[in-house]
């Protein structure tokens, strides 16, 4: 039987008459290396049959990640927020920044913060001081309208968003698996005996997360009888008015609500319906941390650390500019208990 050879690196390099770290860089993308020779040094370890040496490569990340770790560079997180927008007090954003930070240090990074609105900035400027620093790893956070655009020079950045509402250009993402929330919410309601189960949320939040909130709702809804349907309030306009949502309320009877607003609950309450006693309540998502409300907790700590690992790996791997493919890592939430959706339930009041 013919024995096989496994091509090399230095294989590769003579044949294409180069150095071997020519060869290693031009394998990785790296800019240094024109990129008609890292086309020419790519054919070349195809037709050689080259392919990466699996344990090779976890061996040499085992040494690295058992040394101390050295300062790998500076990632920028740019705030695209004004500082007293109403949504820079939901605790989720927060936290994303505070999982991202501490990923990166573990892993090197520095991240350091960058706010597009600042006095004579431009995203012209940004890109130049950006690129002044060697700044090149991006991490953006949500945006304040849910179909925002952005214009940096993106060609010389790798870059990872948070969530949906930057949708030009589209880059690689990591956010909440928003839809399977919902699911989990209802599913835990009805563990507790709930059977009407509505769902109330303002339109303009259930945008900022594509839709994915109102359409676990309603795909659970088309697996119960036309009876038991409740048809979601979708509020405009403005926060939940009380006598909007008592109205509703009382029209479809549910015996629990999901929202991601706990000023739904309130309202709620302020026309005469109680919480928990004649309604169970449980929010979808991270939009309070207080105790009183049965949510989900996003793991929003998870998702920003997650977004610096593909962060990393993509300048480990000279990713930048606008991927043809985009990747959508969604992290899924955990349940969180409160007295909001106790264990037993009463029927609404009238």
């Amino acid at each position: 039987m013919p024995s096989f050879t496994r091509p090399t690196m230095r294989i590769i390099a003579a044949k294409a008459k180069v150095s071997a770290m020519t060869v290693s860089l031009a394998l990785r993308d790296h800019a240094s290396i024109p990129e008609a020779t890292r086309l020419r040094i790519k054919t070349i370890a195809n037709e050689l049959g080259y392919r990466p040496d699996p344990v090779l490569r976890a061996f040499h990340s085992y040494r690295r990640n058992s040394r101390q770790v050295n300062f790998q560079g500076t990632l920028a997180w740019v705030n695209n927020f004004a500082p007293d927008h109403p949504l820079r007090a939901v605790p989720t954003f927060n936290v994303y920044h505070q999982g991202a930070a501490r990923r990166a240090e573990q892993l090197g990074y520095k991240l350091e913060k960058f706010w597009l609105g600042a006095p004579d900035m431009s995203q012209e400027r940004m890109t130049d001081i950006l690129l002044a620093r060697n700044i090149t790893g991006l991490l953006l956070p949500p945006q304040p309208d849910a179909h925002m655009e952005l214009h940096l020079d993106w060609a010389r950045f790798a870059v990872v968003t948070f969530g949906y509402t930057l949708v030009r250009p589209r880059f690689h993402s990591v956010c909440n698996h928003h839809y399977q929330s919902v699911l989990m919410v209802i599913q835990k309601l009805r563990e507790r005996g709930c059977e009407r189960i509505g769902f109330a949320l303002s339109a303009a939040t259930n945008e900022r997360v594509h839709r994915h909130w109102l359409a676990g709702f309603l795909v659970e809804q088309q697996t119960l009888p036309k009876q038991k349907r409740i048809d979601p309030l979708m509020i405009t306009g403005g926060p939940p008015r009380p006598d909007v949502v008592g109205k509703w309320i009382r029209r479809w009877r549910p015996d629990a609500v999901v929202s991601i607003d706990p000023l739904v609950a309130e309202a709620a309450q302020a026309a005469g319906i109680r919480v928990p006693e004649d309604m169970a309540f449980a929010l979808c998502g991270d939009s309070t941390k207080e105790e009183f409300y049965a949510r989900i907790d996003e793991n929003s700590n998870v998702i920003g650390a997650t977004a610096v690992d593909m962060l990393a790996g993509m300048l480990q791997r000279n990713e930048c500019g606008i991927p043809a493919h985009p990747i959508r890592m969604m992290i899924e939430g955990s349940w969180v208990e409160g007295p909001s959706a106790p264990p037993t339930r009463t029927p609404v009041a009238n």
